[in-house]
């Protein structure tokens, strides 16, 4: 599965985070989200695999995107490369027939943990 999004600067209210674009064919719902990562050690294996195991319920595509990199929000080598740590802001973008059910548990995740 790859994220077919782009990153797009947006300048204006809220101006220095990223604004997410999908492809065209989309199937389902879509949903948004900027997240902060709360974790003390930042985005590290314990929680990029509760994120991961969190998101392989849903059938939903799953994406992650921090600054210009984005990744498969399903897969933890892809997670891990991302790096991100406390305090920085990520985008979650969730597509698909449950997404509104996932893009909620992963919040939690990446909010509580």
């Amino acid at each position: 599965m790859t994220c077919d999004v782009s990153i797009v600067s947006v300048f204006g209210t809220d101006s220095q985070r990223p604004e997410v674009r999908w492809g065209e064919v989309m199937s389902g719902q879509s949903f948004v989200r900027h997240v902060e990562v709360n974790a003390e050690g930042g985005l590290h294996f314990r929680v990029a695999s509760l994120f991961v195991s969190c998101a392989e319920r849903f059938s939903s595509e799953i994406c992650v995107v921090k600054g210009e990199q984005k990744v498969n929000g399903k897969s933890i080598m892809e997670l891990m490369t991302l790096a991100a740590e406390m305090g920085q802001t990520l985008v979650l973008k969730v597509k698909g027939s449950d997404a509104e059910m996932a893009m909620e548990a992963l919040v939690e995740v990446i909010e509580n943990k």
